[in-house]
């Protein structure tokens, strides 16, 4: 009943096939519901409002530079390098983007793991997914921008809080599809097979009587990733990248992304790739790791802020891989950082404003008030409720301010859009915790799930979180609704098609 799920059985309702959406929580959602709100996709129309600088600019000429690894590889960057060519010959200025160099930006930002395939897949539909789920009813601002870890300015942001756009615009349209139906409080405990053919699902539901759900076509698995469990997390934790991460928090909801299903379809005889890949995200706030309770700038906003430690300095590079600003904030005093914005930059919203809210519908005044953020008029009040030198910050800002001038960081930043240079300044203390799980049950670009033996598993579908070998060693930021949305939809396709 998450994003993946909910698009799946849309998509096959659609088609007029029966659908029941088994989910163990009382209401559907999952992490969809608590995620970001952030949609890449290249957008032309929207881009063309965008001014490309050279800095960006640079980034495409380092991924063309780079010797493939792989046929399919230097394929990619032959189309991608064909299309820059042509961008520059045109005298254009606008942001150049293609959903080619999405896929390829995609597969090098996932350290070229994932399966180029897949990538593929995710890269070239998502344009088509955005219009399918505004057709839907779902709504988007109509600003492009560059979400938190995405790496380009191809971010769409829905225009209502957190995920709830994303869920509700689904409810309401499975609400008036009589052949669509949610149990919720209903747990899915085992896959029945008739052969090799998966042909049911065992349940559970909240009084504990057990019963099977058999499935005329197929089964989708839609269940998460397992990023809410610690077990399961350090158990998968080996690729060398991260350190113990049994005491760190999960962004997650605790009841969903407990890789239940991963382990149904492993009992079923699926294979298994790329465990090993987790995801922290730095966005999650000190009390209970949740990405909640910040400024709207500081999901969508990269261009306008900064990242400084509790000493004031600047560590990293604000637009940059997911990964390595985690791990840089692992390497800071107290593994804490703030966010940094000023009152400057068009994004800004005066905080005084009585329609002023977080992210995820707070006022100002009652994030202040509970530790969430800080505030000050000045740097220097501001340096002094966080109990930093004040000289030391100025320093922070005049030279980040004088990158924004050059276009050349010391951290290797690409995107600015303004300066630093007056109140009020607020900070917002953040942490890196458990996000996204890039590991999970095999599958083929069509949605079927692969078994041990290297083929397709009957009647056996699976999509969103609980697949491997979309993101690779690293998700772009952005990327996760997407691939709820572009997997999601096609597992419900291929459903249909393979009932035919």
């Amino acid at each position: 009943g998450g994003g993946a799920g909910l698009a799946a059985a849309i998509a096959a309702g659609q088609q007029n096939k029966s659908v029941i959406i088994v989910e163990k929580n009382g209401e559907v959602g999952g992490d969809t519901l608590v995620c970001g709100a952030i949609y890449n996709t290249p957008d032309e129309a929207l881009q063309k409002k965008v001014t490309m600088g050279d800095a960006v600019k640079r980034t495409i000429e380092a991924a063309l530079a780079e010797a493939p690894k792989s046929g399919e590889h230097a394929a990619l960057q032959a189309q991608v390098r064909s299309q820059w060519n042509a961008y520059k010959a045109s005298g254009r200025t606008d942001l150049f983007d293609s959903k080619e160099w999405f896929a390829l930006q995609t597969w090098n930002g996932g350290d070229k793991v994932g399966n180029l395939n897949l990538v593929k897949v995710l890269c070239y539909n998502a344009y088509d997914g955005l219009n399918w789920i505004d057709d839907l009813g779902m709504s988007f601002s109509d600003v492009i921008s560059q979400g938190a870890g995405s790496l380009w300015e191809r971010t769409h942001t829905s225009t209502m809080k957190m995920g709830t756009g994303f869920i509700s615009t689904y409810v309401e349209n499975i609400a008036k599809m009589n052949n669509v139906t949610i149990m919720v409080e209903t747990t899915g405990k085992s896959l029945v097979k008739d052969g090799d053919r998966v042909t049911g699902v065992v349940c559970v539901d909240r009084n504990g009587n057990e019963f099977t759900l058999s499935a005329k076509v197929g089964v989708i698995l839609a269940t998460g990733g397992f990023a809410a469990n610690g077990a399961m997390v350090q158990k998968y934790n080996t690729s060398g990248k991260w350190q113990d991460l049994s005491k760190v928090a999960t962004t997650n909801r605790f009841s969903c992304s407990q890789g239940d299903g991963i382990e149904m379809a492993v009992a079923a005889g699926a294979s298994l790739t790329d465990m090993e890949q987790l995801q922290l995200l730095y966005l999650g706030n000190l009390k209970d790791g949740q990405l909640t309770k910040y400024p709207p700038r500081d999901v969508n906003g990269t261009d306008q802020i900064i990242f400084i430690n509790k000493e004031g300095k600047r560590f990293t590079n604000e637009g940059g891989r997911r990964d390595n600003i985690c791990l840089a904030v692992f390497a800071q005093p107290d593994k804490v950082f703030y966010m940094l914005e000023s009152g400057d930059g068009d994004k800004y919203k005066d905080i005084k404003d009585p329609d002023w809210r977080s992210a995820d519908g707070f006022t100002f005044d009652y994030l202040e008030s509970n530790g969430y953020i800080y505030k000050g008029d000045t740097l220097e009040e501001l340096a002094g409720k966080l109990g930093m030198n004040v000289a030391t910050l100025q320093a922070t800002i005049d030279t980040f301010n004088a990158s924004v001038e050059s276009g050349r960081d010391e951290f290797g930043r690409t995107l600015y859009s303004t300066k630093l240079t007056k109140g009020p300044w607020v900070a917002t203390p953040r942490q890196a915790c458990v996000h996204h799980t890039m590991g999970g049950v095999t599958i083929d670009t069509s949605g079927h799930v692969i078994g041990t033996n290297g083929k397709v598993i009957p009647g056996l579908y699976a999509a969103g979180e609980i697949t491997g070998g979309i993101h690779g060693a690293n998700r772009l930021g952005g990327n996760a609704v997407v691939d709820t949305v572009v997997f999601g939809k096609l597992a419900g396709d291929t459903v249909v098609a393979d009932a035919r």
